[in-house]
C-alpha cells in the first residue's frame, strides 16, 4: 500500500508538472539570463524574498551555499520556517521525479557535523530539518539529467563538455568543504574520479568519455586556455552567459534549463498547494526574480532577517 500511494504521489505530481508545461510559457520566458551585471547586483550573503497574491504564499531563500550550521545561510532558513509553514518545500540538488517526500532526501535532514563541525550536505540540512518540523512536502527542484541533456543539446553542448562540467561544478563546494586546495592532489583526484563515474551514469554516457581524472583535467585546460591547473577561478564552474571561460557557456545551458524546470515547478505547486518555500542559490533568486514578479506581484519583503518581515506580509 505504501508503495502504491508513493507511485500515486509521483504520478500526480508529474501529471500537474505535465499540464503545467503544455499550458506554459506563461512567465517563464521572463526569466532573466546570468550575464556578469545581473551577477554584480547580487548582494553578499542569503536573502529572503516573499511573495503573497490572494491565497497564495510564496518564500525564495537565495541561499550563499554554506556547510556552516553557524552561517549566515543556515540562521535565515532556521528563522524563515519560525514564521512561515509553508505546505511545499522545494529543495536543490534533488530532482522532482524522485516525487514527494523521498526517503534519500529526508534523510539528509538527520546528518550531523563531520569531524570539522561542517554539515556535508550544506544547507540542504536544515531546509529538510525544517519542513520536517512544520509537516510540509518535500520536493526535489531539479530537472531529470536527461531533460538537461536534450535541452543542452539543442544548445550546442556536446556529451564530453556536459560531463565535464557536470564535475567541475562541483569543485567550488568541495574547497568550501576543505576537501582538498590543489586540483592535482591525490585527495582530488579520487573526488574527480568517483564524480566522473556518478555523473557518466546519471546522463547515461559511455564510459570512453572523459575516463578518468587525467582526462577531465586535460579536458578542462583545453577548454578554458590559460586557466590553472592547479587552481580554479570560481567563474569556471558558474553559468555567466557571457563568462571569461568556455566551460561558462555550458553552464548557462544547465542553468536555463533548471531554472525553466525551477519555475514551472514552482507554478504548478503554489497552484495545487497554495503555499511554497524554495530554497535555492542565489542566483536563481534573481534569475527567477522577473517570472515570479509576473506570476505573484512585486515583493512584499524582501532582506535577510525574518525577524523584519512586516505582519501584513505574514499573515
Amino acid at each position: 500500500m505504501v508503495n502504491r500511494r508513493r507511485a500515486l504521489g509521483v504520478a500526480c505530481l508529474l501529471g500537474s508538472l505535465l499540464v503545467s508545461a503544455c499550458t506554459s510559457s506563461r512567465g517563464s520566458e521572463k526569466l532573466a539570463v546570468w550575464t556578469q551585471a545581473l551577477a554584480d547586483s547580487q548582494r553578499d550573503g542569503p536573502e529572503l524574498l516573499l511573495f503573497r497574491r490572494g491565497d497564495r504564499k510564496l518564500a525564495f531563500i537565495g541561499v550563499q551555499h554554506d556547510s556552516d550550521p553557524a552561517s549566515r545561510t543556515h540562521r535565515l532558513i532556521d528563522s524563515t520556517f519560525l514564521i512561515f509553514k509553508p505546505r511545499v518545500v522545494i529543495v536543490e540538488g534533488a530532482p522532482t521525479s524522485w516525487g514527494y517526500n523521498p526517503k534519500r532526501l529526508i534523510e539528509v535532514g538527520g546528518q550531523r557535523p563531520d569531524a570539522q563541525g561542517l554539515l556535508p550536505e550544506g544547507e540542504t540540512v536544515p531546509t529538510v530539518r525544517g519542513a520536517l518540523a512544520s509537516g510540509s512536502i518535500i520536493v526535489g527542484g531539479e530537472p531529470s539529467d536527461s531533460d538537461v541533456r536534450r535541452i543542452a543539446a539543442t544548445r550546442g553542448v556536446s556529451d564530453e563538455d556536459l560531463l565535464g562540467f557536470y564535475v567541475l561544478r562541483v569543485v567550488p563546494q568541495w574547497l568550501s568543504q576543505r576537501e582538498f586546495d590543489d586540483l592535482s592532489s591525490t585527495r582530488a583526484t579520487a573526488l574527480i574520479d568517483n564524480q566522473l563515474s556518478r555523473s557518466r551514469a546519471e546522463l547515461k554516457l559511455s564510459t570512453d568519455l572523459l575516463p578518468d581524472a587525467a582526462a577531465w583535467r586535460r579536458w578542462r585546460l583545453e577548454r578554458n586556455v590559460g586557466a590553472s591547473p592547479n587552481r580554479i577561478d570560481i567563474k569556471e564552474a558558474g553559468p555567466l552567459a557571457d563568462g571569461p571561460w568556455k566551460t561558462s557557456q555550458v553552464g548557462a545551458a544547465i542553468s536555463r534549463a533548471r531554472d525553466t524546470h525551477l519555475y514551472e515547478l514552482t507554478r504548478a505547486e503554489l497552484a495545487k498547494h497554495r503555499s511554497v518555500l524554495v530554497v535555492f542559490g542565489g542566483s536563481h533568486a534573481l534569475i527567477q526574480l522577473p517570472a515570479l514578479k509576473r506570476l505573484m506581484g512585486p515583493p512584499c519583503y524582501r532582506g535577510d532577517n525574518a525577524e523584519s518581515v512586516p505582519m501584513t506580509c505574514e499573515s
